[in-house]
């Protein structure tokens, strides 16, 4: 059995074609994920026009001197807040953000995995009370 099957041009010309049933349920699908398509990307993008040029949050404007200023500070103070752990505590905690396991840094240290977890627990508390 065969299908009629209309195509439009980008020129506003119109042709139909006769083809199979099979061919016509590709093309209809094929339809049917296009039209999905360019719904959801129209309804992801937002026109400039609906953003004021001041409002810096959706232009990412983020390296004003005042932020870069606060952002210095911060990382000053959160510098001060990691020296005052222990030598122990600073070497388990860069393990451990090497990709090391709780498990191979007891072995490593020669302890329980348990001392590691708390060494660990208090940089994260040390860290935490910062922000």
């Amino acid at each position: 059995m065969a299908t009629i099957v209309k195509y439009a041009f980008a020129t506003g010309e119109v042709i139909s074609i006769e083809v199979e049933d099979e061919v016509a349920a590709v093309v209809l699908t094929d339809r049917i994920k296009e039209c999905s398509a360019n719904r959801k990307a129209r309804r992801h993008k937002a026109p400039l026009d609906e953003f004021m040029f001041e409002d810096r949050r959706y232009f990412g404007d983020e390296n004003t001197p005042e932020t870069l200023l606060i952002r210095k500070e911060d990382n000053e103070a959160l510098f001060r807040q990691l020296e005052s752990i222990s030598e122990v505590h600073k070497k388990r905690l860069l393990m451990y953000l090497d990709g090391m396991t709780y498990e191979e840094i007891a072995t490593r240290e020669k302890v329980s995995i348990t001392a590691v977890y708390y060494s660990i627990d208090i940089v994260r508390k040390k860290i935490r009370a910062f922000f």
